[in-house]
């Protein structure tokens, strides 16, 4: 089971990693108003902290269930499912709320 968690971790980190980027680029072109107004530079750095407190969150979240878990007794896994989950989440979530072009 390891192998299998361990590749749709990184899907899904990718995943993630993508949505963010499609969410950024979508903000960044948004053509609402000529220029670059203040409230697309607002709505960037609440991406990127978002981005970074859910990073920190997952960790937290998933170290906690992990930690429930007996170690070498699938405690990994554990650990890597909740990241699966959490990161397949946000990135559905990043891809509903993008701002219109």
């Amino acid at each position: 089971m390891s192998a299998c968690i361990e590749q749709r971790a990184k899907a899904a980190g990718s995943s993630l990693a993508q949505a963010e980027k499609l969410a950024s680029d979508a903000i960044r072109a948004s053509k609402d108003e000529l220029g670059f107004p203040s409230y697309r530079r607002d709505a960037l750095a609440a991406l990127e902290r978002s981005s970074a407190a859910f990073a920190k969150y997952a960790d937290d979240e998933c170290g906690y269930e992990a930690s429930l878990a007996v170690k070498d007794n699938g405690s990994e896994d554990v650990r890597l499912a909740c990241q699966v989950v959490l990161k397949e989440e946000r990135a559905e979530r990043l891809k509903i709320s993008k701002p219109l072009p």
